[in-house]
């Protein structure tokens, strides 16, 4: 860890700047000019040059969640006109969300970040809801790969009880996301040192390559890709509002 002592700690970029001038001293300002432009040049960080924090890592993955949830609402949408699914389109995205979801996301939470507000008495009421809609979304979840179960040709036993469960998933889960997001998340750096924060990425990490694989992340987002396609959302551009 940094001493204070020694004075302020720089940002890498800071760190990088103040060496190109110490060289630039030796060489002129046209070199030096050059040297800063290509310091704050975004194509000089090759690929995994700047680890993710743990932060990023969770916000990152409640942007996978959310495009899972914008599925399930075309997919409400579609079952309340009479329209038919693609077919294994729910199925597929209900493993999808029990394996990314329930299985490793929700339960990377409840074991190592819940825990710390616990011990610090802070947001409880907070987590007490978070942890009951996590319980919420798992028996969303059950209840709807029951409607699809066996629906191969993209029709459901219930289409009408089943696009009134997947709307309450939204609905639950989009609030449930900008909570942690904008409160609970921003908090953790009030409990942790820098050394337990850095060392909190890896354990996210290892915990990640565990439950879906190495990569995996970017699989499940190819995945997810893929269902927004056969849907007709996987154009940002049709989500853009209308005057």
């Amino acid at each position: 860890m940094h001493d204070p002592a020694s004075g302020p700690s720089l940002t890498r970029r800071q760190f990088i700047g103040k060496n190109i001038l110490v060289a630039a001293s030796a060489i002129g300002a046209p070199t030096l000019a050059a040297g800063l432009a290509l310091a704050d040049s975004p194509t000089t960080n090759p690929s995994g040059a700047l680890p993710e924090s743990a932060l990023e890592s969770l916000m990152f993955e409640h942007g996978l969640i959310e495009r899972l949830l914008l599925i399930y609402d075309k997919s409400a949408a579609m079952l309340d006109q009479g329209r038919q699914l693609p077919a294994g389109l729910l199925a597929d995205a209900g493993d999808l969300i029990q394996k990314f979801i329930h299985d490793y996301h929700e339960k990377l939470e409840e074991e190592h970040l819940f825990p710390r507000f616990v011990t610090a008495h802070r947001e409880g009421d907070l987590l007490d809801t978070l942890k009951a809609q996590h319980n919420a979304g798992r028996e969303l979840t059950k209840q709807i790969k029951r409607l699809t179960q066996g629906a191969t040709d993209g029709a459901a036993h219930d289409g009408k009880q089943l696009a009134q469960l997947l709307r309450s998933a939204g609905t639950m889960y989009f609030p449930h996301c900008a909570r942690e997001n904008a409160i609970l998340f921003p908090a953790v750096l009030d409990l942790v040192l820098e050394y337990e924060y850095k060392r909190l990425a890896d354990v996210f990490g290892e915990l990640r390559t565990k439950a879906i694989g190495d990569k995996g992340r970017k699989k499940i987002s190819d995945q997810i890709a893929q269902l927004e396609e056969r849907l007709g959302i996987g154009d940002l551009a049709e989500f853009t509002a209308k005057a």
